[in-house]
């Protein structure tokens, strides 16, 4: 195989160098890169601009990252929220805002003329580009994951949001894939009054839409959906009972008929993705969709002249609503922003959450009834013990963009100004159906860490099973058996398959499989245990025999 992803990073690279030219980026942050200056675009830029960023680690590693891109006139924000390990969200964090760069440029003509339209035409061709940039980002990342050839690569993805502001056309786009989301905080002109305006839609398995989209597009499979919550009144919706969120970045045995067959190879029977996305079904003759979307959803507003934005992962929406979080942050701004000393507003926003993790683990836990903010932060990371933080709660990221002056208002509903001076008092929004299952489920962290949102069957035990030096050799085996024929036409897989069938009955056995495998591949070094799993995959319909079909749909056409 050719370094296909080498390759095309090299290429982007240098067209991202020639598009910054164009688009003068100024400066780049990555998750740990602090914010510079407060205002990035200086006190000239109308309206005014101020950033904050900062993250919280739950788990060890964070799974988290995010990717800020300063602009002259413009500022890109993308908030990666990883799960199954950090490979797909670092691969984000410097490859999605690339491929942005690549579709702006081959949206513009050679030179551009000057109109009074020039503003509004960029901004379509970078809301064009936002949107095609996460398809192609998983995309790339499955040319990656099949040149890093391991199976944490390959089972590893990310939910992602993304804000493009363009001060030019004074308009804000959001694009996202899971279940992370960005709200907009902003004030009435008139009475001074906030107002919440939802950026996102959470793409999440108890998303009703997404439950009848999912349906729609797989209606033969009653296992598609499935409640893997211990009461009626507590559901804990998965895609195929693993995923938690139904559109994300990575994830690629969810959407990719090898790579299930990989994952397969791992769990037990009653655990493995059946059927396996990709797959022509012979009693319809339809191939199986992807099970999870890379498809985003686009939301563009007016930029206000005052007001915020959040993009945050599901960290802090597992602690607030959103109409909490924007007052919240609201209520902060009105205490620090106009203060000679500078304050970060996305580190004390981190810390009002998980303030508000702080008396959900209390209440939830009999245990834990005492447990104050310095303790949880002194927890180590991880899940090795039912104490640490993130059995507790999740990684926390948030980038906040506030837009003109911050004038004080003091106008909250309820009773949230009181909550947030004394932090025994009980949250004054209240959360919608949709925001209060998610809540509810939150309560229980620690059974759904357990049972996360990649596979619930994902333990230390699997962990040491990847690291076993002949399991690692099965999944050389697994891998290379299925990239043997990627180059072969439909037509020379045809004459291999005759070649094959010695008795002539248009089917081959397990015998006539294991002759492929040691004369044909070469490679006779081939564990029985790789044997039987390679059969069993081809073998789709359980009927112990490979028809052609079959044969042609596991070698990748």
């Amino acid at each position: 195989m050719t370094n296909w992803w080498y390759d095309r990073r090299q290429a982007l690279q240098q067209q991202q160098q020639q598009q910054q030219q164009t688009l003068k980026v100024v400066r780049t942050l990555y998750t740990d890169d602090p914010v510079p200056d407060p205002e990035p675009f200086g006190e000239s830029s109308d309206p005014l601009v101020t950033l904050y960023k900062g993250t919280y680690e739950a788990n060890a590693p964070s799974e988290d990252r995010s990717t800020v891109v300063i602009g002259d006139t413009w500022l890109f924000a993308g908030v990666w929220d990883g799960h199954g390990g950090t490979h797909a969200a670092e691969f984000c964090q410097k490859t999605l805002f690339e491929n942005v760069l690549e579709g702006i440029r081959q949206a513009q003509p050679p030179s551009t003329p000057s109109s009074n339209g020039a503003a509004a035409t960029a901004h379509k061709q970078v809301t064009a580009a936002l949107a095609a940039a996460f398809t192609q980002t998983d995309r790339d990342y499955f040319q990656y994951a099949r040149e890093i050839n391991h199976p944490a690569v390959f089972f590893a993805g990310t939910c992602a949001i993304a804000c493009h502001v363009d001060l030019s056309a004074k308009q804000l786009v959001c694009a996202n894939l899971g279940d992370s989301r960005a709200v907009m905080g902003q004030y009435d002109g008139n009475n001074n009054k906030l107002k919440t305006i939802a950026l996102s839609v959470d793409h999440s398995a108890d998303n009703l839409m997404e439950q009848t989209r999912i349906r729609a597009e797989h209606p033969d499979d009653d296992d598609v959906l499935v409640d893997m919550g211990d009461h009626a009144d507590d559901p804990d919706w998965r895609v195929k009972r693993i995923a938690a969120f139904t559109r994300s970045i990575g994830d690629l045995h969810l959407k990719e008929k090898n790579t299930s067959a990989l994952f397969n190879s791992y769990v037990p029977p009653e655990q493995r993705i059946l059927p396996r996305p990709g797959l022509k079904s012979k009693k319809t003759g339809i191939t199986k969709p992807k099970y999870i979307s890379t498809e985003p959803e686009l939301q563009t507003v007016a930029i206000p002249e005052r007001g915020f934005v959040i993009i945050a992962c599901d960290g802090v929406w597992d602690e607030m609503t959103s109409e909490e979080a924007v007052q919240c942050v609201a209520w902060l701004l009105d205490k620090y922003s106009n203060q000679d000393q500078y304050h970060d507003i996305a580190a004390l926003f981190i810390e009002q959450v998980l303030k508000r993790a702080v008396r959900r683990i209390a209440e939830t836990y009999e245990e834990e009834e005492h447990l104050t903010l310095a303790e949880l932060k002194a927890r180590p990371c991880g899940k090795a013990h039912e104490s640490h933080r993130a059995l507790l709660h999740d990684d926390i990221t948030v980038v906040i963009i506030q837009f003109g002056e911050h004038k004080p208002v003091k106008q909250y509903g309820g009773s949230l100004f009181n909550m947030l001076q004394n932090d025994a008092q009980p949250p004054s929004a209240h959360p919608n159906d949709e925001e209060r299952s998610k809540m509810s489920r939150t309560k229980n962290k620690r059974e759904m860490a357990v049972r996360t949102s990649i596979m619930d069957f994902w333990t230390d035990q699997i962990d040491q099973l990847q690291a076993d030096a002949e399991r690692q050799a099965v999944d050389r085996q697994i891998l290379q058996m299925m990239n043997a024929f990627e180059d072969m036409s439909a037509q020379a897989l045809k004459t291999l398959f005759v070649a094959l069938d010695i008795d002539g009955n248009g089917t081959l056995d397990r015998e006539e499989i294991a002759r492929l495998i040691d004369q044909v591949m070469g490679m006779g070094h081939v564990s029985p245990e790789v044997l039987d799993l390679a059969f069993s995959e081809m073998d789709a319909d359980g009927s112990g025999d490979v028809d052609f079909d079959e044969f042609i749909q596991f070698f990748g056409h």
